[in-house]
């Protein structure tokens, strides 16, 4: 006779499902202050769904695959630099790599260009997941402004060397300023 706990497989199932619905219910909680949400299924290499107002529909529609989405991301990117090494943390490839170490949420700061043509600073979140139906693993990206809170760091760590009265930050390609 063979004999086979079900208890700890059935509470590793629910759990699953439990941290997957989680994800879910995040994802559509923060999707309004997100400058970009996607959803897409790493073991089949589908873009599943997403949000940016930096991308139109139609061009997030054009990219069927998640590996011709991520390359489209990385080339729009500004600094050749940080295209590299997105590219290589960042592919389907390497986020599945990433996934089967066990290393399930990534998190990077880079720059890309903002509607207007600035580039600005950026956080990309991307949280790695086994869907609880299908078995597939799916990967939640979330990027968020975070350029301001760059620029008063910058600006913090100049300020500590020097005294100043004020400082201004300029963005020359759009000649917007802002004083400090």
């Amino acid at each position: 006779a063979v004999c086979t706990d079900v208890h700890d497989e059935t509470i590793l199932k629910l759990d699953l499902e439990v941290r997957y619905n989680e994800e879910c219910a995040y994802r559509d909680m923060v999707l309004q202050n997100m400058l970009g949400s996607f959803k897409i299924n790493l073991t089949r290499d589908l873009l599943m769904d997403g949000h940016s107002p930096l991308l139109s529909p139609e061009e997030i529609r054009k990219c069927r695959s998640a590996s011709g989405f991520l390359e489209k991301i990385f080339l729009a990117l500004p600094y050749e630099a940080e295209r590299v090494q997105l590219r290589k943390n960042f592919s389907r490839t390497a986020l599945m790599r990433n996934f089967k170490k066990g290393k399930t949420n990534l998190t990077c700061e880079h720059r890309i260009y903002d509607a207007d043509g600035s580039i600005i600073w950026v956080s990309t979140t991307i949280n790695m997941i086994i869907n609880p139906h299908t078995k597939d693993v799916e990967a939640f990206l979330y990027t968020q402004n975070i350029h301001n809170e760059k620029i008063f760091q910058s600006m913090i760590d100049c300020a500590v060397l020097v005294d100043y009265d004020y400082m201004a930050y300029i963005e020359y390609a759009t000649d917007h300023f802002t004083i400090f």
